[in-house]
């Protein structure tokens, strides 16, 4: 049994995680600054505009406080500011809160206040809903736009070790209570670095971001193109949760890796798919609900070259931690996997006495390797009860998914 598991978890892979995001981040920048880096509508930042505002901003943070494991919560609405506001807040070696502003403002302010933030970086736009929560909470507020073109270009900024945070998003649980949890750059970068090797993630990829800021699938989708001098396309909600205009800027924005939820899979079936090609998609990543054999069936019938990858992982332990390849139109009855684990994880299924089952018995998830994050902030409680020595005398520690 012991050594299917190895078999099993063997998934080791060589990543660059001496180096924080804004070092990987640099070297793209460096290699062509005028290349296109992220795109929404019809605004677009180069490489080189993105890193000289984001730049601008991490200084004016550094001065303001931030720093090592501090964090700044992002107020912004999913565009090109908040893509500005995570590359800064990485630069200044700090780690960041995104809020999703469609929130209910008393769930605003119950995150806010228990994350401790001292921070509040804004964009202009949603500077009334800033001001509630600075206000409510008196914590220092920083505007964006007042700061991302104006001055020289810093040099010499901190960034980050790879044990530093890097964001922190918070989770209702099963609870409904928020949960806070906390991803470090190495558990981060090995994450999206896990993903840029698995589907050959280029500089020709277009990576569509659809996610809510409240999400952990944000932060990749956001991200990860930047570290190969890739595109992130954001594509805002009045686009995102229409399947007809998605599908529409999907041909038109030339994205090549779609991740959505398998009820939008379906909806992306059902409207308005008939006629297009959707020539220059090379994945979709189901996420978020269990994908049936007969959805896949449907799509590989309508898209039979396009592949699907099923990616499951929880927000404690960087995002995916396993995920499956389809490749061709399923069986009809055969059951969907969520897979193997991601590079550098291993997954356990384990009984009550945290010992592993028989194949075939039922368990629980539990996820060790370098994704497995800090811990819930604030809440050594919660964190004792779900972070747990390894029971099977591994490296590091075990996230007990439930």
């Amino acid at each position: 049994r012991t050594l299917q598991l190895e078999t099993w978890n063997a998934s080791a892979h060589d990543f660059p995680l001496e180096h924080d995001f804004a070092a990987l981040f640099a070297q793209q920048v460096a290699r062509d600054p005028s290349r296109i880096a992220a795109s929404c509508g019809d605004a677009s930042l180069s490489y080189g505009e993105l890193d000289a505002r984001a730049a601008r901003v991490a200084k004016v943070l550094l001065d303001a406080g931030a720093g090592r494991d501090v964090l700044v919560t992002l107020v912004s609405e999913r565009n090109l500011s908040l893509l500005t506001m995570m590359v800064a807040v990485l630069k200044a070696g700090a780690a960041f809160l995104p809020l999703d502003v469609k929130h209910p403002p008393e769930r605003l302010r119950e995150i806010v206040e228990m994350s401790g933030s001292p921070l509040l970086l804004v964009a202009e736009d949603c500077a009334a809903q800033a001001q509630a929560l600075a206000g409510h909470l008196d914590l220092a507020t920083i505007v964006l736009e007042q700061h991302w073109c104006a001055g020289a270009v810093p040099a010499g900024l901190p960034g980050a070790a790879p044990g530093d945070l890097a964001y922190v998003i918070f989770t209702s649980g099963s609870t409904g209570k928020p949960k806070g949890a906390m991803v470090e750059q190495l558990g981060m970068l090995n994450h999206m670095f896990g993903k840029i090797v698995t589907m050959n993630i280029n500089a020709q990829d277009g990576l569509a971001q659809t996610a809510s800021a409240a999400f952990d699938i944000c932060v990749w989708q956001m991200l990860s193109a930047l570290l190969v001098g890739g595109r992130t396309v954001v594509l805002p909600d009045t686009i995102a949760y229409d399947p007809s205009r998605l599908l529409e800027a999907v041909e038109a924005e030339g994205v090549t890796l779609l991740q959505t939820v398998p009820s939008m899979m379906r909806s992306l079936l059902d409207g308005g798919s008939e006629g297009r090609t959707l020539a220059r998609l090379r994945y979709l990543i189901p996420t978020g609900e269990a994908l049936g054999s007969k959805l896949s069936q449907d799509w590989f019938t309508r898209f039979p070259a396009i592949p699907l990858m099923n990616v499951y992982g929880p927000a404690e332990c960087s995002d995916d931690v396993t995920w499956h390849a389809i490749n061709a139109r399923p069986d009809a009855h055969s059951a969907i996997p969520i897979g193997r684990p991601t590079p550098n994880n291993r997954i356990y299924i384990l009984d009550r006495a945290m010992q592993p089952v028989p194949i075939g018995v039922k368990g629980e998830i539990c996820v060790g390797g370098l994704g497995v994050g800090r811990g819930y902030l604030n809440s050594p409680q919660q964190t004792a009860a779900a972070f747990v020595d390894h029971p099977l005398g591994g490296a590091g520690r075990l996230y007990r998914t439930g």
